[in-house]
């Protein structure tokens, strides 16, 4: 068990805080990753992307991701897109879920029919 807490239960710190004092902690070498994920309250793989982020960008890895998409048009084509503001243009009343059932009910008689 670590003798001198690295962190307090009272400190109020920023995530990026945190995870940089666990970083720092083990550069230092005065603890193990077990001691530092027991302190931290992580898990070892946890503790590993955070390092592996550390080693790449510094400080800069160590804030959160966004857990956008970095480019949410790579799901669907521009034409499949434009399909689906149209039905919903057309049908203002119809949420995504049943524009997209339809969507795939249509695909499938088409394919049918081609085959």
């Amino acid at each position: 068990m670590i003798q001198n807490r690295l962190l307090m239960a009272w400190e109020n710190l920023k995530l990026e805080e945190q995870r940089l004092k666990a970083m720092l902690a083990f550069e230092n070498g005065h603890y193990s990753i077990v001691e530092i994920c027991k302190e931290f309250s992580i898990s070892r793989p946890t503790f590993y992307k955070w390092h592996s982020r550390y080693l790449d960008k510094q400080i800069e890895g160590l804030k959160d991701l966004s857990k956008a998409l970095c480019n949410p048009f790579s799901l669907y084509k521009k034409d499949q897109i434009d399909l689906a503001i149209d039905c919903k243009l057309k049908h203002k009343k119809w949420g995504p879920k049943k524009i997209l059932a339809i969507r795939a009910r249509f695909l499938y008689q088409a394919n049918q029919y081609f085959q």
